[in-house]
């Protein structure tokens, strides 16, 4: 009798520690990432491990052993992530990243550290509606489109400063730069007759974290140079990796 409680005590225990246990594996992936061998391999993923049945956890490596990624994602094909991440050296512009996604949303604050200097985002009120709103802009039912005299940024062609601006101000969502993701949106915009810029409308989206990315850099965009009366402007937001 003592014997089979103790083969039954064992049996439970096994049980209870696979449970709490993670599965791991490693996947290779060539520079377009393409599943691919271990020979061939420039990337690749260490430790998917499943919590809890829901819940992956990801770290993706160069071929030189670097960690590159860790995060968490609901699922892997397609691989949504969903939760607390950090990147690092995905571009020169930074040295680590951290963040959150949820259900494949880039939210809340981001932190981008670089050398001593560190720079927060916050995407929480990055919305469609959260720009500056032009109040008065029934009073205008005729937007002015002209080749002349038109607003200046920094005080120069909007079409060269405006696009420096974006260059400078872009945070090209981690995630989507590390797997490749690439695109372009398109905002139609007002600028007011004090150099606001307003009711920014998407005419050409990607996803909704380029979406947003583009939004926060239009929405923190300084004052444009303005004329006397308002003006609508159609910029591209480009997201390249290269």
């Amino acid at each position: 009798m003592k014997k089979a409680l103790n083969i039954i005590l064992i049996v439970i225990v096994a049980i209870d520690f696979g449970y709490s246990q993670s599965s791991e594996e490693l996947r290779f992936y060539d520079s377009s990432w393409e599943r691919t061998d271990k020979l061939r391999k420039v990337f690749y993923i260490k430790n998917i491990s499943i919590e809890n049945d829901s819940s992956y956890q990801i770290k993706v490596f160069n071929n030189s052993g670097n960690l590159m990624m860790k995060g968490y994602f609901s699922k892997l094909e397609p691989m949504i992530p969903n939760g607390y991440f950090e990147f690092y050296n995905i571009n020169t512009t930074y040295d680590k990243c951290t963040g959150y996604y949820l259900n494949g949303e880039i939210v809340g604050e981001w932190k981008i550290f670089h050398n001593d200097s560190t720079r927060i985002l916050n995407y929480d009120s990055i919305n469609s509606t959260s720009c500056k709103e032009l109040d008065d802009y029934d009073s205008y039912p005729d937007v002015f489109i002209t080749y002349e005299d038109y607003a200046s940024f920094r005080g120069r062609d909007p079409g060269i400063s405006f696009r420096e601006y974006i260059v400078e101000e872009r945070f090209y969502p981690p995630f989507e730069e590390l797997f490749h993701i690439t695109g372009r949106v398109i905002i139609e915009f007002i600028i007011d007759k004090n150099g606001n810029v307003c009711k920014p409308k998407i005419v050409k989206n990607i996803s909704t974290n380029f979406d947003k990315e583009a939004l926060r850099i239009l929405n923190n965009s300084p004052n444009w140079d303005p004329v006397h009366r308002i003006e609508m402007f159609t910029f591209p937001f480009w997201f390249d990796y290269e």
